[in-house]
């Protein structure tokens, strides 16, 4: 899985947002100022009528796959970050920064998402919205603490508490454990070629700790 790869969400964890999902009005007034941040970036910064508490699973499950929207996949798509305009990336870091305090809200109030809990689109859509979480990554830990006994049940994807493991010891500027982080490129015969984006650590093991936590998780 590269990460590249995992910036994308594919198209079946797209979903509208529910009615508690609104427009942020710290960034969306005046309205003229509204009106042009839809039309150049076609998505706005999240805000929420509700408190977590209050929610119910399902209603936590339309929320964590809204926050998974294909306007956002297409920004992360577009360009490296490197390259990426500086008021798109600015505008992509607020809305992960919204999510990523909507779930770091959800997890404190009910508990990490599972399979059972909120079914198997928003339970991946709450990793995947947990990577982004680079700015926080004291939620990031804990998010891998939740996640790896309930991964060794099957009450949420083990690949998933691999790949949140390195993103978190990419961010810590660390050698990842699981090889999730790579780059892919085409060789001169349009071959893939995989590197991994950091070293890993202990490679003579890799194998063993892969087998805890099985293959690669879908591309995201």
């Amino acid at each position: 899985l590269g990460r590249r790869e995992c910036e994308a969400p594919p198209a079946w964890m797209a979903a509208p947002g529910g009615a508690a999902v609104h427009a942020d009005p710290a960034v969306e007034t005046p309205p003229e100022l509204g009106a042009w941040k839809l039309s150049q970036y076609g998505v706005a910064v999240p805000a929420y009528d509700r408190p977590a508490s209050e929610l119910g699973w399902d209603e936590i499950a339309g929320e964590l796959v809204a926050m998974r929207t294909p306007e956002l996949a297409r920004y992360r798509r577009a360009s490296p970050e490197s390259e990426r305009d500086p008021a798109l990336h600015a505008h992509i870091q607020r809305i992960d920064r919204a999510h990523v305090a909507r779930l770091r809200e959800i997890v404190e109030a009910h508990g990490w998402p599972t399979f059972e809990r909120v079914g198997a689109r928003a339970a991946s859509a709450a990793v995947l919205t947990a990577q982004y979480a680079g700015h926080d990554p004291d939620f990031m830990e804990r998010a891998i603490e939740l996640m790896t006994p309930l991964a060794r049940t099957g009450e949420v994807s083990p690949p998933y508490v691999a790949l949140l493991t390195d993103r978190l010891r990419v961010y810590r500027g660390q050698d990842q454990l699981f090889g999730t982080q790579v780059e892919v490129t085409l060789d001169d015969s349009g071959l893939p070629v995989v590197t991994p984006t950091v070293p890993i650590a202990s490679p003579g093991t890799l194998d063993q700790r892969r087998a805890e936590f099985g293959p690669s998780p879908p591309r995201a």
